[in-house]
């Protein structure tokens, strides 16, 4: 991936925080759209990344060395990533 890895994480952790805030799992969120690309923008758009709206902190930071396609390979990547945590989470869950 070209997207540098501070910004990537940044990207996660937002996008975590606002699932949480909301008491939502990505799993039971994204089970409304079709595919992650779609479900992972709209989460990244709804974030804020160090105080800044994802609108903003795109223009400003990621847009200087990235494009739309570099973005949705991170945020797809991101969405793997929180389905594996979350399953991760129900079977330690299950055998506890």
């Amino acid at each position: 991936m070209k997207i540098e890895n501070e910004h990537y994480k940044q990207i996660k952790e937002s996008v975590k925080e606002t699932l949480s805030r909301h008491g939502l799992t990505y799993s039971g969120y994204a089970s409304e759209f079709t595919d992650d690309s779609p479900a992972m923008w709209r989460l990244y758009h709804a974030s804020n990344i160090l105080g800044k709206s994802a609108v903003n902190f795109t223009v400003k930071t990621l847009y200087v060395y990235l494009n739309d396609n570099h973005i949705d390979t991170a945020l797809k990547q991101i969405a793997k990533e929180l389905r594996k945590e979350e399953s991760e989470k129900n079977v330690q869950q299950q055998i506890l």
